[in-house]
């Protein structure tokens, strides 16, 4: 038994020793509720998080000395100025998102990050509105999910899709001699390739369910390699037929391909693709002589870099469970980096400014009227995506105006024919960053849970 005071206290509810005491710090708990899937991953060093709450209480007095000797996390924390955003009036839609059941509570000094990585809709301009002269003009809303494709299959549907200026109705060109429009990209990182056919018909139609009466080979012009490729028919929900050839084989870097699809009647469209060279994507280490800098490499002279983007994860909190413990918001933020490319001897080079990347965040997050603000933004992930292409991908003007390439012709590479097969792959790195980087930025480096 356990004396306190005039109190005597069962063995199963001794108070916890000093030390114990120290690291049970009520904010490092962790809460059982969110507001989407999330995994637990190791923290990064937790302690610093416990060391920075200490020295704002002996910074802020005894009001925030009582305030966390109670453990009261409904009553805002007073923290040093240095921390706190500016202060401004802020009216927006309101996005709280109503809490879930997670599945599963972990541990105490445990991270919570999203189950997988979250991709909303693209931030890039709807067709027919001109593009953002800032980089980080374009934010995305709270979570909307879509499915998610990767590699050659997303560059394969965004062909196929977008650049024909189709989703619903049947690409047809009229009044013209070409039989086939072609559409794909040779990837190889995929061991199977696709590229979508239209047959060119003398009237608007959806099309027929029957595989196309046309034979489609590829030829490796390095080696002599050849393959047959066979016909897949899909429908859609409004009837449109769809026709997507695929053989099963991986091209290979820095070698050309001739594919050509020949109809009944002879007529024949040909396309010559070279696959671009195996690059790497380096990060390197963070420059904090002014702010967060962080350089990004592209190396092995890549021809071209198509669809470069920063994908952050934040976390936030925006009120807390009746046991005190808070719930997290975590939006994901895509940001267009395209236009920061910079040419170098090797390859390309991005410059990622992490304080800039938080004001961005910060002015969305401060649109959510149930943010705590004193608890600050978490940096809960941070990755780079690049798409390498060949040459072939040259837009008019250099821009991706999806106005100007559904019109037959442009940005043709298929002779005898419309539309544009590519060659290209995706590259992805993701940062872990050191707790005092994260912080300089703005950013909190850690969250605080509930156990």
């Amino acid at each position: 038994m356990v004396r306190r005071g005039n109190a005597v206290l069962p063995p199963t509810t001794r108070p916890a020793a000093p030390a114990q005491r120290a690291a049970q710090h009520p904010l490092l708990r962790l809460r059982t509720e969110c507001a989407v899937d999330v995994r637990l991953g190791p923290a990064l060093q937790p302690r610093a998080g416990l060391r920075r709450l200490r020295a704002d209480r002996r910074r802020s007095g005894r009001a925030a000395g009582a305030l966390l000797a109670a453990g009261d996390l409904r009553t805002p924390l007073q923290r040093r100025p240095a921390y706190l955003p500016p202060p401004r009036r802020v009216a927006g839609p309101h996005l709280h998102r109503r809490p879930r059941r997670c599945d599963g509570a972990g541990q105490r000094h445990q991270r919570v990050r999203p189950s997988q990585p979250v991709l909303p809709r693209r931030v890039h301009p709807a067709p027919g509105r001109s593009a953002p002269v800032h980089s980080l003009a374009g934010y995305q809303g709270r979570l909307r999910v879509r499915p998610r494709t990767s590699g050659p299959t997303a560059l394969l549907l965004g062909l196929a899709l977008l650049l024909t200026g189709c989703e619903e109705d049947v690409v047809a060109v009229l009044g013209t001699e070409h039989p086939f429009s072609l559409w794909g990209v040779l990837s190889p990182i995929a061991d199977t390739q696709f590229v979508r056919v239209f047959p060119i018909e003398g009237t608007l139609n959806r099309g027929r369910p029957e595989p196309l009466d046309a034979r489609f080979t590829s030829r490796d012009l390095d080696t002599g390699e050849e393959h047959v490729w066979r016909d897949s028919v899909l429908v859609n929900e409004q009837g449109v037929v769809g026709h997507v050839f695929y053989a099963p084989f991986r091209a290979v870097h820095t070698h050309t391909y001739r594919l050509e699809i020949t109809a009944a009647d002879g007529r024949s469209s040909t396309v010559e693709v070279t696959v671009p060279p195996r690059t790497a994507l380096t990060l390197a280490e963070p420059d904090t002589l002014q702010g967060v800098l962080l350089p990004v490499y592209v190396l092995n002279d890549p021809p071209r870099l198509v669809r470069s983007e920063l994908t952050v994860g934040a976390g936030y909190v925006t009120g807390f469970t009746d046991g005190g413990c808070p719930l997290y918001e975590i939006p994901v933020f895509v940001l267009p980096f395209d236009d920061r490319a910079r040419r170098t001897d090797d390859g390309w080079w991005f410059l990622v400014n992490l304080g800039e990347v938080y004001r961005f965040v910060e002015e969305r997050v401060l649109e959510d009227p149930d943010f705590v603000r004193p608890l600050g933004i978490t940096l809960a992930s941070l990755r780079f995506d690049t798409i390498v292409a060949n040459e072939a991908w040259n837009p008019p003007g250099g821009v991706f105006d999806l106005d100007v390439l559904a019109q037959p012709g442009t940005m043709s590479n298929v002779e005898n024919g419309f539309g544009f097969v590519g060659a290209g792959y995706r590259l992805r790195r993701t940062w872990t960053l050191p707790v005092r980087v994260i912080e300089r930025s703005g950013f909190r480096a850690d969250y605080q849970p509930c156990v």
